[in-house]
């Protein structure tokens, strides 16, 4: 009797602690309550009826921290990881042009300009960071000039590299400084659709499925940006802890851009919120593995496959022709090596859910430098850890990883889209909080980045394989081909 009594005393604290964390969590912020919807929703299996048949989750969860659990050992070093407190950036803003780098303490300096440019005015500043504070403070300062420079082939040539680029500012357009491909970020601007000319492997293969996984600045590419290269991304129900899209924070999202004049063109467009969870090294991201089939995607959405031409017409199969992977900005209080090797290990359980046969050609996409000085006084105690000296060692542990798999082709470097703009405690700068942009240039210019990466992949004209979902209780036979008829003209999302 005592037995079921305690078992009925946890059950009932589980449900007000999922209660609370369901409540509070909403963006991932509260630690603990976010942290214990995460597992219980990992562990949801083991819980009958309203997920409470297994008392003793609870009971391991508040116990944990007492338990010394071992954490994984990488197989990467940090020799690239900048170990320096000291970190310098070479800026240019002359009313023409803006362009900024981060250096290495001892690196000549070079920018991304014009070539038709003469020598050019540059700051060179050099902060350092106090490890526990985050204070950051000036350590040096000088001006000098610098000539512009061709593109560097060691840096054009690696898709897993920082790119950089420059901003012309009358003309309100960012050139990258290897390709020359500019975004227009003037305000109101359409960007130009994905053309044939733009996208060429695009229009080759017809039809591409292209699914984002990221957190909420991830979100803001396909929530706002994508409407400027013609792709209207739809907010679908509920998934994981009820965010849909009353509450302006959809979960998933889906969409697809029908370039004019390119008839039997198709490029669809989803999203699914997910990351690295908050201080976790080991290896997992927030909710388990995102939806990397069609069918689990369909099955988490919760609405089944549409006839009305706002679903491709895909088998359950069907893996997408592109993975963008952003690892997130939850994970503040990892080092960049331990971010590096949760980034590895998620890697490579994508890899064994779908096999490497089957995993899509995938993109890591790099974060860009907090607001540090717009962090609340609630959030104090990310102070020390959120700064752009710890952002920019991520950064480079997101690139080390990327080298890590075959499947992973490159980074899309939003870092260098949003540095210029970053403004600084004294400038300003284009981000509506610590952590997320409120539009403006550097958020078109990290969505065309996206676009960009997606118009240069050469994409393999084949099927993938089949394979056996077992993702959410799904089917684990064989897959057929679908037998729903292709509507005449899907009319665009």
């Amino acid at each position: 009797r005592r037995r079921r009594r305690r078992v009925a005393s946890l059950s009932l604290l589980s449900l007000l602690l999922l209660a609370y964390g369901v409540i509070f969590s909403s963006d991932g912020d509260d630690e603990f309550g976010s942290t214990f919807v995460r597992r219980f929703l990992r562990e949801r299996e083991q819980f009958p009826l309203l997920g409470l048949g297994d008392s003793t989750f609870l009971a391991r969860y508040l116990q944990e921290e007492e338990e010394e659990e071992e954490v994984p050992v990488g197989h990467f070093d940090d020799t690239a990881h900048h170990a320096s407190q000291t970190l310098c950036y070479a800026r240019v803003d002359d009313g023409t042009v803006i362009t900024e780098s981060v250096l290495a303490e001892g690196d000549d300096v070079r920018l991304a300009l014009p070539a038709d440019r003469g020598p050019t005015p540059y700051t060179l500043t050099c902060t350092t960071t106090d490890p526990s504070t985050g204070e950051v403070t000036i350590a040096s300062t000088r001006e000098g000039t610098v000539d512009p420079a061709p593109p560097n082939p060691e840096v054009c040539d690696d898709p897993h590299a920082f790119r950089p680029g420059y901003y012309l500012t009358e003309k309100s357009r960012w050139v990258d400084h290897c390709t020359g491909k500019e975004s227009d970020t003037a305000a109101g601007s359409s960007l130009r659709p994905m053309s044939a000319e733009l996208c060429p492997g695009v229009h080759a293969k017809k039809d591409v499925w292209v699914h984002i996984v990221g957190d909420s600045v991830t979100r803001m590419i396909p929530q706002q940006a994508l409407k400027w290269r013609g792709a209207t991304m739809h907010p679908v129900t509920s998934f994981y802890i009820g965010r849909n899209s009353k509450t302006g924070r959809p979960d998933l999202m889906l969409g697809v851009h029908r370039p004019k004049g390119s008839e039997g063109v198709n490029i669809w467009f989803s999203y699914t919120f997910d990351t690295i969870g908050p201080n976790d090294p080991y290896g997992e991201t927030w909710f388990g593995l995102p939806p990397l089939t069609w069918g689990e995607f369909v099955d988490l959405r919760g609405e089944g496959p549409k006839d009305d031409g706002t679903d491709p017409l895909y088998d359950r199969n069907r893996v997408p022709d592109l993975l963008m992977f952003s690892p997130g900005y939850h994970a503040t209080t990892l080092t960049s090596m331990e971010y590096q090797n949760v980034t590895d290990t998620v890697l490579g359980a994508f890899e064994d859910h779908l096999g490497s046969d089957r995993m899509p050609p995938t993109y890591l996409l790099l974060n860009m430098m907090p607001a540090y000085w717009k962090i609340p006084a609630k959030y104090a105690s990310d102070r020390a850890h959120r700064t752009m000296l710890n952002e920019y060692r991520k950064d480079l542990g997101l690139i080390e990883a990327s080298r890590g798999r075959d499947f992973v082709k490159g980074v899309v470097d939003f870092f260098s889209a949003e540095l210029p703009f970053n403004g600084g405690p004294e400038g300003g700068g284009q981000h509506s909080d610590a952590v997320h942009l409120g539009g403006g240039s550097a958020l078109r210019i990290a969505t065309d980045r996206l676009v960009h990466a997606v118009c240069a992949h050469e994409f393999d004209a084949g099927s993938p394989p089949a394979m056996e979902s077992t993702f959410l209780g799904a089917s684990t036979a064989p897959e057929t081909p679908s037998t729903r008829s292709p509507t005449a003209s899907p009319p665009s999302l």
